[in-house]
């Protein structure tokens, strides 16, 4: 309400659904703070503008999400926990080793990621390319999308859906110190999509498949 300032998540465990972040906020996370998020895909309703592996579509909202904000950032030495596992999100890729069981929905259905490319070649506007309920496209970790100047720095993250950190469209981001310790499916470290004067340093990528990606 006062414009910005520091949002602190002190020592202790605390579930939540989708983050939101505006401008001219900081969300600190304090030593011992362990962020858990909700498994339930309808907490993460209703659908958002977001982008699937470099298509744009109205889709499950990213854990921490920002849309069209300036100078946000997150921060400290806690933990964010997407709680993704063999049982929540990562089947959906469609993968034995990931939870995956005939007969039950994947990715690659022909409503999915099928659906969603013929969406795109055929021009059909963003805001008509719904899925999100009743559809299996994994949220983004964080995704600030149109964006500038943006810091992620410190934390550690884990356990995510689909890829970690996603600057989509953005310029000027700094992740620094960052440790990723996530082996889920399409676990990208961090994946700077249509964006520049992205500046990467004195982090771990411990993933589950690229560590940087640049898209």
């Amino acid at each position: 309400k006062i414009g910005g300032g520091k949002v602190i998540i002190p020592s202790g465990d605390f579930l939540t659904g989708p983050i939101v972040l505006k401008s001219n906020v900081n969300l600190h996370l304090e030593k011992s703070a362990n962020v858990l998020f909700s498994t339930n895909p309808d907490d993460y309703l209703p659908v958002v503008h977001t982008s699937y592996e470099g298509v744009e579509l109205m889709n499950y909202s990213p854990l921490i999400r920002a849309y069209k904000q300036k100078n946000i950032a997150i921060t400290g030495s806690g933990t964010l926990n997407g709680q993704a596992s063999n049982e929540h999100w990562w089947p959906w890729a469609g993968k034995d080793i990931y939870g995956w069981k005939q007969g039950t929905p994947k990715q690659h259905d022909s409503i999915n990621l099928p659906r969603l490319f013929i969406l795109n070649e055929s021009g059909t506007p963003v805001s008509e390319r719904i899925f999100g309920k009743g559809y299996h496209l994994r949220p983004s970790f964080i995704q600030p999308f149109e964006c500038e100047n943006v810091l992620i720095q410190g934390v550690t993250i884990t356990n995510a859906p689909f890829w970690i950190i996603h600057p989509l469209k953005c310029n000027f981001v700094r992740v620094d110190g960052v440790t990723i310790n996530s082996h889920g499916v399409n676990n990208d470290g961090c994946d700077p999509e249509y964006s520049k004067n992205v500046h990467i340093t004195n982090s771990t990528f411990n993933t589950g498949d690229d560590c940087i990606a640049i898209k």
